[in-house]
């Protein structure tokens, strides 16, 4: 594969976002785009990724990619997704399709929920669930709870809940909260009042707002 990938660890550290509290602040993108630039510069295919999709969440399109067709030409996992999204932003549906198909056929499994999300919206549903299926059979998380939804809107209760369960283990908020609410209402208290803690501790407000509620009534009683 061409292309290096010898930047220090210090230039990669990685950026998440599982909860509101944790999103870096502009100060620390900009270190991250300074580090990751001076590695792409280098050659470094990896960081030609990682730049370009932070150039596009903060705005640059153009910028963003051009390092993201580099990382793509040299076969960078990630990129052809994050091509994908970025054509999704400017409104190219048929583009980021072929982006997003190119990064499955490479063994992205982020992708494959990505266009089941975009096929979705298409009111392409049987296609969807094809991609999500796969990416859930391959363990995305996010797969799986569309599964999930997708089951429930199908008024296939038993499937929704197979794989809302199997999101929620693997710690999907969304999954988490629904598991809580389907315990709720099987009068499972101490279960919903778990999955809700859980939840919320991953950002799900809704989770927390429920979670409130139940406290309050259990001091009251």
């Amino acid at each position: 594969m061409p292309g290096s990938r010898n930047s220090g660890p210090d230039s990669f550290a990685i950026i998440t976002f599982v909860k509101p509290a944790e999103v870096p602040d502009a100060k620390e993108l900009r270190q991250a785009e300074a580090a990751w630039r001076a590695a792409a510069d280098t050659g470094d295919t990896q960081a030609m990724n990682l730049l370009g999709a932070l150039l596009v969440r903060l705005g640059d399109l153009d910028a963003g990619e051009v390092w993201l067709r580099q990382a793509a030409d040299a076969g960078e996992k990630g990129a052809h997704r994050h091509l994908g999204r970025l054509f999704l932003i400017r409104g190219d549906h048929a583009a980021a399709e072929a982006a997003y198909r190119e990064a499955v056929d490479r063994g992205d499994v982020r992708a494959g929920n990505a266009l089941g999300n975009l096929l979705f919206e298409q009111d392409r549903k049987d296609d969807a669930e094809t991609c999500w299926r796969w990416a859930a059979d391959r363990g995305n998380a996010n797969a799986m709870n569309s599964l999930a939804r997708a089951f429930r809107r199908r008024g296939v209760p038993a499937l929704a809940q197979e794989w809302r369960h199997r999101a929620a283990k693997l710690g999907h908020p969304e999954a988490m909260y629904g598991l809580g609410q389907a315990h709720f209402q099987r009068n499972e208290i101490e279960a919903a009042e778990q999955w809700w803690t859980r939840a919320a501790d991953a950002g799900n407000a809704k989770a927390a707002r429920y979670l409130t509620d139940l406290r309050d009534r259990q001091t009251q009683d």
